[in-house]
């Protein structure tokens, strides 16, 4: 017997799955305020249910926020920053970038770099760009700054001299010197975590890695010996950023590959499940209790992006805002937007209805919930409309308190001039658009028609506005997972292990030459190595590997006289450089619309090498159907309730489609399906909404 565990910390809920040998068990549990005790309880109501032995376990896949709540509360570990003598004011200063809705906001607050003023320290040394030592580094000055380190009881200190990506010798002197003059302090290289140009968001990357490792090593301990008292020891594995497994141990090597491990567990099982249908282009979305993810997937790639940043604001912008802290370090590129099931409604002081960012979480949760929460949320307009009212409250037999949804509405409605019906109409309508907003601000960023995808709706509130949201956005056709309600557990299953290398090239590409595949081999023998010896030939690899190791490339691309580059997918066979720069100016023109006469030039390369883990084989899908319950009164428009259909997906013989307007219920959610509309069911049970014409 063996059983692999995969669990995901929401906002609202904590998702959990338990794959074994004779099947699959889902359920989820309320999220509680200790990280660490609510995983190891709901592991444990997941083995209950499943009947599975805590020492028939062989994996637990976890999704944690740890990191990510750590930069939002500003709870990390007391950090110092190390550079080239003259330029400590560089992480002071900054980049004056504005984007998106702060493009004009003359207030705009410069991003807090984690470190105080007190707590930057120079050194005498110089490298040049092209590698070579213009002034040698003082050991004398590096044994002071041991002394100042220890007097101020640093934990750890971040390492980011210049052109250290070109040749790192001092910096590796520096770790050398402070390991043994300063044996209680954590040293974190540039040349380690972010080995790439641009010295202000190399140091950036290098102080959130820094500021970020004594709480993911205690998080990461303490799960651990839970996990080892309740029977279980298994290896963990974290979902990282970039949506590949990563070890315990290389997760303490490099903490910031947490940073976004949940959000992208979802895409990783949209991925799995388009794999499964044979679709290689799509948006995902993913609507939670708190926020609403939005990604894209092209031609069966996940899209990754450098773009990111943290500690800005919870709202759609957050992931690029200006008064963020810039980190380079692939990431799933998705939209997010404050705005989930548990996400509060509230007028402005223009009188406007606003919906989010704010949100009743788990604790006090939704009105509806009867746990003391009295505001209305997107989940209290849901049972108001009659969409979901009836239902239990998940993980309870507890049902969901209609008149407290009322009572929370008619205070929102008051200001508004709107009854509770009305108001609760409103509140999903505005959620609804501002969702779309970032869904098409997403597809607008990679110049994508909408028509051309499908849309997948998953996550607990996903499906009650995916087929709205695809009506605003453009799209025809949405599916909707039958497990939506714990889908980013089944993207947990699906994971891989996956190992990166990249290195600054700055090649001109011109003529039929094979630098950038030279440079390209290289590397992939290294991503493989760094898999395991097992991984530099076809075989398994040490991480559990049972097929062979897949690789992903990707350059970093611009023309001579740009600034800014382009990430560019490549194929992973041979291609010579002018193969490589035709492709990049074909992807060019189709985001701009125009190509530039000049050289194309590959700045930096970057290989993945991926081996899919083991996993115990899963209970064969029966035939699922809908099975009709009869219908319910819904108000999809606040003057016009009606009998809609209402059905519940089941294993077994019945009805394969249904006209809408209607509402199917699924295990752990509901899916609304508006008039003009069909919902067909797969044989493996999940939904295929499609606009009819």
């Amino acid at each position: 017997m063996s059983s692999v565990v995969s669990v995901d910390v929401g906002g609202t809920f904590t998702d959990v799955s338990i794959m074994g040998d004779t099947g699959l068990t889902m359920t989820k549990v309320r999220t509680t305020g200790n990280p660490v005790d609510g995983v190891l309880e709901a592991i444990g109501e997941g083995l209950r249910l499943s009947g599975a032995a805590a020492a028939d376990v062989t994996q637990v896949l976890h999704a944690t926020t740890a990191a990510t709540n750590a930069i939002f509360e500003r709870k990390g570990a007391k950090t110092a920053y190390v550079t080239t003598e003259g330029f400590g004011d560089v992480v002071l200063i900054g980049r004056e970038v504005r984007s998106g809705p702060e493009r004009f906001q003359i207030t705009l607050p410069k991003p807090d770099p984690f470190v105080a003023e007190d707590a930057i320290f120079e050194l005498p040394e110089r490298m040049q760009a092209a590698g070579k030592v213009l002034t040698p580094l003082d050991d004398g000055s590096v044994g002071e700054l041991a002394q100042r380190l220890t007097d101020g009881r640093y934990e750890t200190v971040a390492v980011s001299l210049f052109h250290s990506y070109r040749n790192p010798v001092h910096e590796q002197r520096v770790r050398e010197l402070l390991a043994e003059l300063a044996p209680g302090v954590r040293v974190m290289l540039s040349s380690d975590v972010c080995p790439e140009p641009g010295e202000y968001e190399r140091a950036m990357t290098t102080i959130v890695c820094a500021y970020l490792a004594p709480l993911v090593d205690r998080y990461i301990d303490r799960l651990q010996a839970g996990l080892a008292e309740a029977g279980i020891g298994s290896a963990l594995v974290i979902i990282g950023s970039d949506g590949a497994g990563i070890d315990a141990d290389e997760l303490r090597r490099r903490p910031i590959a947490s940073l976004e491990s949940g959000p992208v567990a979802g895409v990783m099982a949209a991925k799995s499940l388009m794999d499964d249908l044979d679709i290689d282009t799509a948006m995902t979305l993913d609507i939670g209790g708190t926020t609403s993810k939005a990604g894209v997937i092209v031609d069966g790639r996940i899209e990754l992006t450098k773009d990111f940043r943290v500690g800005g604001p919870l709202a759609a912008a957050s992931r690029r805002s200006a008064s963020a802290i810039p980190v380079r370090m692939p990431v799933v590129d998705l939209a997010e937007i404050g705005i989930g099931g548990g996400s509060i409604a509230w007028t402005d002081a223009a009188g406007l209805l606003r919906v989010g960012p704010q949100s009743a979480g788990a604790d006090p949760g939704p009105a509806c919930f009867d746990t003391g929460g009295d505001a209305a949320t997107v989940t209290d307009a849901a049972v108001v409309t009659g969409i979901i009212e009836g239902r239990p409250i998940l993980g309870t037999d507890q049902l969901l308190d209609a008149d407290r949804a009322r009572q929370a509405l008619a205070d929102v409605g008051k200001g508004l001039g709107l009854d509770p019906v009305a108001a609760a109409v409103a509140v999903r309508g505005v959620a609804s658009a501002e969702i779309a907003a970032a869904v098409q601000r997403q597809l607008f960023y990679r110049g994508i028609d909408p028509r051309d995808l499908a849309l997948i709706a998953f996550g607990g509130t996903g499906p009650l506005h995916g087929a709205e949201v695809a009506e605003i956005v453009g799209t025809r056709r949405v599916l909707v997972p039958r497990a939506a309600g714990v889908f980013t557990t089944f993207g947990l299953l699906s994971s891989e292990i996956g190992m990166e290398r990249i290195e600054h090239a700055r090649i001109f590409v011109t003529g039929d030459g094979d630098q950038v595949e030279t440079t390209f081999e290289r590397l992939e023998f290294e991503a493989r190595q760094l898999l395991g010896p097992g991984a530099t030939d076809t075989g398994a690899t040490d991480t559990g590997a049972t097929d062979t190791v897949r690789l992903e490339r990707t350059a970093d691309v611009r023309f001579r006289h740009q600034v800014q580059t382009m990430p560019l997918n490549l194929p992973d066979h041979p291609q010579t450089d002018a193969e490589l720069a035709q492709q990049f100016k074909d992807e060019y023109h189709r985001q701009f619309g125009l190509v530039s006469d000049d050289d194309v030039e590959v700045v930096q390369l970057r290989v993945r090498a991926i081996a899919a883990q083991a996993r115990p084989p899963t209970q064969a899908a029966g035939q699922w159907s809908l099975r009709s319950v009869g219908t319910k009164q819904v108000h999809f428009v606040a003057d016009q309730p009606e009998a809609v259909g209402h059905a519940e997906l089941v294993e077994g013989p019945g009805t394969t489609e249904l006209d809408g307007p209607a509402v199917v219920d699924l295990v752990h959610t509901s899916v609304t399906v508006p008039a003009g509309w069909r919902v067909s069911v797969f044989g493996d049970g999940d939904l295929s909404l499609d606009r009819l014409p």
